[in-house]
């Protein structure tokens, strides 16, 4: 399961934030998922 949501958006998070900062915004709903996936992990392990 880990690399299965990379592999669909095409995106891993390094490469993700690269893309926002350099205006591209295909990835937007792939690092919002990866921060919301965080925080809900955070909040329950």
């Amino acid at each position: 399961m880990f690399g299965v949501g990379w592999g669909i958006a095409g995106y891993c998070p390094g490469p993700g934030v690269t893309a926002l900062v350099l205006g591209i915004w295909d990835p937007v709903l792939f690092m919002v998922a990866v921060i919301a996936g965080a925080l809900t992990y955070k909040r329950y392990f």
